[in-house]
């Protein structure tokens, strides 16, 4: 039988409906399915966005920065493999290609913090084709997108995302980001005993009328920040 999270009756109360809804799925613990998919983008060289929230305090920001730790052990692994030998970008020269780390340089307050720097890591020369960036949106942005030069901008921020394969983990307490992110996480619950955060896995889908929809997959377990964290755990490349 699949470990699940051991919820107590306060925990359970909010999610009657979803456990009434998707029975299957509210049974099925998801972590490897949700690690094999970080694997299959990295392999595809696709841009990698997680979109995370739950309460405050509730173990978001712990989630994200265990996501990108998993990520860059596994595209560590990946590089050394050759797997992104044929990136263009490599091939021209211009960048050189390195193996990839996560400290607090690559966590952003808010969505202006971490365009400025991307810009200026751009602009040095020092942006890391694969990068993955934690942004906490708990901490609002000041100001909008809507002049043109904003928008301009943006889209050029965009462009460099997209080629230098920029990935993001987006923290919002209240909603999930649903711009081009395959997967959302809400964080659940807290388990200090075991030191893990279980949280519900959501496949985020456009509609052609522009809706979203959030599809329930069932649990992830996410450990808290130990040893093990910053380990590559292999059973996730084998046979793949």
């Amino acid at each position: 039988m699949a470990e699940l999270p051991q919820l107590k009756r306060n925990e359970l109360v909010p999610l009657l409906d979803l456990r009434r809804s998707n029975p299957v799925e509210f049974c099925s613990n998801k972590t490897v399915y949700f690690r094999q998919e970080m694997l299959r983008y990295i392999r595809q060289k696709r841009v990698w966005r997680i979109s995370i929230m739950g309460e405050t305090r509730g173990g978001k920001s712990e989630v994200g920065s265990t996501c990108c730790f998993w990520y860059v052990n596994v595209w560590n692994y990946n590089y050394r493999k050759g797997f992104f030998d044929d990136v263009d970008l490599f091939k021209e020269g211009e960048f050189e290609p390195q193996e990839l780390t996560f400290t607090t340089e690559f966590v952003c307050d808010n969505q202006q913090v971490y365009k400025k720097e991307l810009k200026k890591k751009f602009k040095n020369k020092k942006l890391a084709w694969g990068q993955i960036w934690q942004i906490d949106e708990e901490k609002k942005s000041e100001g909008g997108v809507g002049s043109i030069s904003d928008i301009i901008e943006t889209n050029n921020l965009n462009n460099i995302i997209a080629k230098f394969n920029q990935s993001e983990i987006w923290i919002q307490p209240e909603k999930f980001e649903t711009h081009n992110c395959p997967f959302g996480l809400k964080v659940v619950k807290k388990d200090e005993v075991n030191r893990v955060n279980w949280c519900l896995l959501f496949k985020l889908e456009s509609e052609p009328n522009g809706a979203t929809v959030y599809k329930f997959l069932g649990w992830v377990k996410i450990p808290m920040h130990t040893e093990e964290t910053f380990r590559i755990e292999y059973n996730i490349l084998k046979n793949t």
